[in-house]
């Protein structure tokens, strides 16, 4: 399960990398088990710092979704008005050709 907040739809690692940990410790002579769980430990801060990534990013395409979505409106209101002034400029060109 992800973090709360979490856009990313990624799968949390590090309860896998904590069973390795487990693992590990449970059965490694010293050398290869500090420079294991070294890099096991820059794994669990890539992933965070991935994950974290994608938050921003999602949190970005979401505000940018929402300024799409406000600007589109608005389009659609003044390209209303445009019609509606045009067909205002039309009714008074008929009004001065009848006078």
């Amino acid at each position: 399960m992800g973090r709360r907040g979490d856009y990313t739809g990624v799968e949390q690692t590090c309860p896998t990398i904590n069973s390795v940990r487990d693992w590990i410790e449970g059965g490694c002579d010293e050398d290869t088990m500090e420079s294991t769980l070294k890099e096991l430990e820059e794994i669990r801060q890539m992933n965070s710092d991935l994950r974290d990534f994608g938050n921003r990013q999602a949190e970005e395409r979401d505000e940018m979704e929402k300024d799409r979505d406000y600007y589109q409106k608005r389009v659609d209101e003044l390209e209303r008005e445009v019609k509606n002034l045009e067909s205002e400029v039309r009714e008074l060109e008929k009004q001065l050709s009848e006078a």
